[in-house]
């Protein structure tokens, strides 16, 4: 037993540590806030398209069907609303608040885009609990928040209104209840939790749904090994016991998505997600070249998928893997060369440093770093089939998702390396090194990218070109919308 004044020692022991996160998370929340009020909209890539879905909920007060003629895109002739549209209904309250004083089209996009800017934070500060529940060292967790938070393409995505900022936050709540209920014994709060966290990533974006397809296997999965270390006469129990834990995880996803699959389902014909009923409208209503039966696909060219991987006319890999360091803009705005390569090096050794962990003894762990495994694939799955069957797009906001599992991977890699090879102390320091390595990589990525192209005046983000060019919708919300304020 600690003594009392042991106590008091190891509490105040922890506070620089403390304060290191706290000064993380603030520095992390001031970027992400500074260039949101500074991107222009142009800059950010279909900002406008989900930004005319909160403006529509906002001034009308209703939820928009997907064919609106008010949000759809004139060019592509679909909108997002057919979807799932999560960010967009949680900028509402934001944009209402900013309306009560203002009625300037720019301050009501900053107002949409504070929800990736807090769901960026979030994820920031969820890190940082993963670490406290998981990490040996206390460099750990500060490299696994880093590594994170200050990746150019995630402070990018952190910048403008978009749903993959959001997707990345309720991955990695899903990933801290994994955590949670595993080291709980999954009780009542880590179902809670783990359910209300798949209810906000189906309302998200479809490319982060393999960790709702992963959530369901390591709770079963976890359950059953459970079952089987136990007594073998407890069987009838136990299932009663699971029954319970996975109405508590139910409960939330049917609170928050079951409604919106059971509204997709009425509207467009039992198409839950949506998907084929915007495929069709943008068969009707896109402009010519750009219905989906006139875009030249891999798969409608006769081409293969390794001839989209591997063919150097595409760079599908290299361009995704940039994009997911970071390029800004419509794909238009590149780091450095040697800049990537900087950071492809010590991703290398994060994967080196993985391999050397997983080699100590897996048996224990292997569910878990399986599921970490799925969820890192399944994205990446998910993007190139995208590429090949619907759009070629070799985006790194596409498999952003797997920015928690994989950087996770990374950082326990590191530390067993760190610890094995140089010992706790030296050890922790090397991991602060690499931290800060990570920060400078990120300052010259600002100074040399960000700053020269993504940067305009300060609240003066919706351009008069967007307005213009933003269909009937930008007319409806000067002529109808602004006097209903």
């Amino acid at each position: 037993m600690l003594s009392q004044s042991d106590k008091i020692k190891g509490k105040y022991s922890k506070l620089p540590l403390m304060k290191l996160e706290v000064i993380i998370v603030v520095i992390a929340f001031i970027i992400y806030l500074t260039w949101a009020a500074t991107l222009p909209i142009t800059c950010a890539p279909d900002e406008n398209s989900r930004f005319d879905i909160s403006l529509y909920i906002q001034f009308f007060g209703s939820l928009p069907t997907g064919g609106e003629p008010l949000i759809r895109n004139p060019i592509w002739g679909m909108s997002y609303a057919y979807t799932p549209y999560g960010a967009s209904l949680l900028a509402v309250p934001f944009v209402y608040l900013a309306s009560l004083f203002t009625k300037e089209v720019s301050v009501l996009l900053f107002a949409a885009r504070m929800v990736s800017v807090l769901c960026a934070t979030g994820t920031v500060i969820t890190c940082l609990l993963i670490g406290r529940r998981v990490f040996r060292l206390p460099a750990t967790r500060i490299l696994f928040a880093v590594l994170v938070g200050f990746l150019p393409q995630f402070v990018f995505l952190a910048s403008y209104f978009n749903s993959d900022m959001f997707s990345v936050f309720s991955t990695a709540l899903i990933f801290y209840f994994w955590i949670r209920g595993l080291g709980m014994g999954w009780d009542r709060k880590s179902c809670l939790g783990l359910g209300a966290s798949i209810g906000l990533c189906l309302m998200s974006y479809y490319f982060a749904y393999g960790f709702v397809l992963v959530s369901v296997i390591l709770f079963f999965g976890s359950q059953m090994q459970a079952w089987r270390t136990g007594s073998k006469n407890s069987n009838k129990p136990h299932m009663r016991e699971v029954a319970v834990k996975t109405l508590w995880v139910l409960a939330p996803v049917l609170l928050l998505a079951g409604w919106f699959f059971m509204r997709n389902a009425i509207l467009y014909h039992g198409d839950l997600l949506g998907m084929a009923a915007s495929r069709d409208a943008s068969e009707m209503y896109a402009i010519q070249g750009y219905k989906p039966s006139q875009r030249g696909t891999f798969s409608n060219q006769g081409l293969s998928v390794f001839d989209m991987l591997a063919n150097n006319n595409y760079d599908w890999i290299k361009t995704t893997i940039k994009s997911f360091i970071g390029t800004f803009s419509y794909m238009l705005s590149y780091l450095p060369p040697w800049l990537y390569y900087a950071y492809f090096f010590l991703f290398f050794l994060g994967f080196l440093a993985t391999v050397f962990y997983c080699c100590g003894g897996i048996k224990k762990k292997a569910l878990f770093l399986f599921c970490c495994l799925l969820c890192i694939i399944i994205p990446i799955v998910l993007s190139v089939y995208y590429s090949f069957a619907s759009d070629y797009g070799p985006q790194g906001r596409y498999i952003m998702s797997i920015i928690v599992p994989l950087f996770f991977l990374f950082s326990i890699g590191f530390e067993k390396a760190a610890v094995r090879i140089l010992g706790e102390k030296k050890g922790g320091i090397s991991l602060y090194v690499i931290s800060g390595v990570f920060v400078v990589f990120f300052c010259v990525a600002v100074f040399t990218a960000i700053l020269p192209t993504c940067i305009g005046e300060p609240m003066q983000i919706y351009t008069n070109s967007v307005h213009e060019d933003n269909g009937p919708y930008a007319n409806a919300i000067e002529n109808m919308a602004f006097d209903r304020l």
